[in-house]
């Protein structure tokens, strides 16, 4: 039996009866209620037994400013250039809440429960470190969590810089992509490379490459939507805000075709470690953290059979490692994370596929986070590719 998590794990395994189902359920001889009765009493209750949570890094400042723009400045964003802002890190704490409510009656509040492993950007290592605060707070008054943050060395982050050259964010791009028709008629860009071009001439940056105005206009622009509350009236940018953030996806979701493998192989099979050695007895661990990039989470997620979801800042990825009388599952509860408007959509429960095929079975889902990209790692002149840090 598939093992499909809708709402409530319980009910998947028919550990007890809804009022829907009480209303829909065919009458029923005395005799079979009672058979009925026993058959629930021998299933055992699902048990859960670990989580691995790799999410997205909160709201950042841009990467990039470009020279002498109005709005696109550094002291916009006085924690500096890439690192995670104030309002950001305040929104941490509140979505770190959300998740502690998903677990709060599985995790004992015991730092020795959880390991924290953070990208060696220090964007994701601010993240984690706010996370942690909040969910495991120290015991007095310090605003330090005992929960130590496990983070490689520059250089040496295997999960993230092997392949982390940003100059194959363009290798496939293709300027005569079509703009959506809708936002073509409403805003007038009909390719891709019309309206980086468009940017070219704005701005009188015509040497620029398209990576520049990637992380510089179209990234900048979207840290400022999180932070201020500029207007069509505040800078030239706001009058064309869909084609920017279909430009921004389509070059951000073609990067996934070519760096997907290296933001995604060696960093499933760490999460995947971390679910075996649960599943196996030998660790004490029950939550398992990641605070990556939204290359990690798409990346990730393509593995497991998702090419349509989000990922903005806080986005959640969450494997869930349940046993239950037939054995060890797993489920996938996702958050596509917060808006500009600072709201965070809700977690929500989906299925983990293996080409057209579901799978929830431990040994299924080890053998996907292993192998699926694997034959893929085929660039070699990107980045880090050595031994894993002994962190």
């Amino acid at each position: 039996m598939r093992f499909t998590v809708i709402v409530g794990l319980f009910f998947a395994f028919g550990t007890g009866d809804s009022e829907n189902q009480r209303v829909s359920s065919p009458q029923t001889s005395p005799q079979s209620d009672a058979a009925a009765a026993v058959a629930r009493l021998t299933v055992q209750k699902p048990e859960l037994q670990h989580v691995a949570l790799l999410f997205r890094h909160t709201v950042r400042a841009p990467r990039v400013f470009p020279p002498n723009d109005s709005l696109l400045r550094p002291d916009l964003f006085p924690r500096g250039v890439e690192r995670s802002t104030r309002e950001g890190l305040l929104a941490t704490r509140n979505t770190t809440l959300v998740w502690r409510e998903w677990y709060k009656d599985f995790l004992t509040g015991d730092p020795n429960e959880v390991y924290a492993r953070s990208s060696q950007a220090d964007r994701c290592h601010e993240t984690l470190a706010m996370v942690l605060d909040t969910w495991y707070p120290s015991p007095d008054d310090l605003p330090l969590s005992q929960v130590a943050i496990r983070m490689p060395p520059r250089g040496h982050d295997k999960y993230v810089e092997n392949c982390g050259n940003m100059r194959y964010i363009t290798r496939d791009y293709d300027p005569e992509f079509p703009v959506a028709d809708a936002i073509y008629a409403e805003e007038g860009f009909r390719t891709v490379g019309d309206y980086v071009n468009f940017l070219r001439t704005r701005t009188q940056l015509q040497n620029e490459s398209v990576n520049f105005f990637y992380m510089a206009y179209m990234e900048g622009f979207l840290s400022l939507d999180y932070e201020y509350n500029f207007t069509r009236r505040d800078h030239w940018m706001f009058n064309y805000p869909k084609t920017r953030e279909f430009a921004r996806l389509y070059l951000l979701n073609n990067s996934i075709n070519v760096m997907a493998p290296y933001y995604a192989h060696y960093l499933m099979e760490g999460i995947s470690n971390e679910l075996e050695k649960a599943a196996n007895g030998i660790s004490r661990i029950k939550l398992s953290l990641f605070s990556f990039h939204d290359l990690n989470l798409l990346s990730v997620l393509r593995a497991l059979g998702h090419n349509d979801l989000a990922t903005d800042p806080l986005a959640a990825v969450a494997l869930e490692l349940w046993k239950n009388r037939s054995g060890y599952r797993v489920a996938l509860r996702v958050s596509e994370g917060i808006t500009t408007e600072w709201k965070y959509r809700p977690g929500r429960y989906i299925d983990i596929y293996n080409g057209t095929e579901k799978v929830d079975e431990l040994s299924e889902i080890l053998y996907l986070m292993r192998n699926f990209f694997r034959s893929q790692l085929n660039v070699t002149d990107c980045g880090y590719f050595g031994s894993d840090a002994k962190i």
